[in-house]
């Protein structure tokens, strides 16, 4: 009774400091360690959080799980009836942009200035630089290359000063991109992954 009181306080304060203090308090008081500037938007840091590394710069969106163990080693018994259990660290670079859903499996490490797409299933090592999507991930372009594309068809911040209504500063973004895609003649679907325009 009293584990089950402790579990319920740590879920109610995590909650409590992800609300009011943000994501990083949030985790760090749950044993990631966590670099500076870092953008947490998720609570799924799995039963082994202290296993968990993040880099300076990083941004992990909501719905992200990261997870330290393999909970199928359960089905696997040695002579005693006795289970056998597997744990790895989770590891994830400087400058890191993990999208909304993903799932980061154990053991794996994420390099630095790396994206890895929503939806994506992490289940091998990511390469500094690289952008990974689908299941299982795979790379699918370099930073780099996604950089050269934003630059030359989506607008910066400074493009959309003075917008205090932000369906306003979406829709001078919308423009700008449209423009700058034209007279940067790239064709392509809006959506193709990875960056603002396809080429």
């Amino acid at each position: 009774m009293l584990r089950s009181f402790g579990r319920a306080f740590g879920g109610i304060m995590g909650i409590a400091l992800f609300v009011f203090f943000g994501g990083d308090v949030a985790a760090r008081w749950r044993g990631v360690q966590i670099g500076k500037r870092c953008r947490i938007y998720t609570r799924n840091f799995g039963s082994e959080p202290f296993l968990i590394s993040i880099g300076d710069d990083t941004t992990i969106t909501s719905g992200v799980k990261i997870l330290t163990h393999d909970g199928g080693t359960s089905l696997v018994f040695n002579e005693e009836g006795f289970r056998y259990q597997r744990f790895a660290p989770v590891s994830i670079g400087d400058s890191v942009f993990v999208g909304v859903n993903a799932i980061i499996m154990p053991g794996v490490r994420v390099g630095s200035n790396a994206i890895v797409a929503a939806g994506a299933v992490v289940t091998r090592d990511v390469a500094d630089g690289t952008i990974v999507a689908g299941t299982p991930a795979r790379v699918i372009g370099s930073v780099d290359d996604y950089a050269k594309r934003v630059r030359a068809t989506c607008p910066n911040s400074r493009e959309l000063q003075g917008y205090d209504n932000y369906r306003e500063y979406v829709e001078e973004a919308l423009a700008i991109s449209e423009k700058k895609r034209r007279s940067a003649n790239v064709v392509g679907r809006r959506d193709d992954v990875p960056g603002c325009e396809a080429e």
